[in-house]
């Protein structure tokens, strides 16, 4: 190896040193120049959007959800899980059991992820409650930690 190469090596690995003590998956502060290992708990809720009529998750908001499950739930978990629809389209009945509909659907797959259903809180609020200005973005399922 030449020298000119090896200079350019070694300051590489110096660049990275910073870096080689890293867990993946691990969520860290960098401060100052320096990682400290953080544990995140979840403060807001996730939100899970569904097209509209629908309560199927598509691909995007199915790893949206693994993500969570992965980094945050576990059996002894308590979560609060929201099901909304928007009042735009459907009648009150329908929006209702569509955002009942999307609530199991989320609900099961955190179950299958491993949260214990014991610890789960639902509610389904079909249209009555709108959380953002807009349809679209009130086909939604909220997850809480609490």
């Amino acid at each position: 190896m030449n020298a000119a190469l090896k200079v350019n090596v070694a300051a590489l690995e110096n660049e990275l040193a910073p870096y080689k003590n890293l867990v993946n998956g691990q969520t860290y502060l960098y401060e100052n120049g320096t990682f400290t290992a953080v544990d995140v708990k979840a403060g807001a809720p996730i939100t899970l959007y569904f097209d509209c009529g629908s309560a199927k998750l598509s691909a995007r908001e199915k790893a949206h959800l693994e993500y969570f499950t992965d980094n945050v739930v576990n059996a002894d978990t308590k979560l609060l899980v929201n099901g909304y629809a928007d009042k735009q389209t459907g009648t009150a009945k329908r929006n209702q059991q569509l955002s009942e509909q999307r609530v199991k659907a989320v609900v099961d797959l955190l179950k299958k992820a491993g949260a214990n259903e014991a610890n789960i809180e639902c509610a389904a609020h079909g249209a009555t409650v709108q959380l953002f200005n807009g349809a679209a973005k009130n086909r939604v399922v909220t997850i809480e930690v609490k």
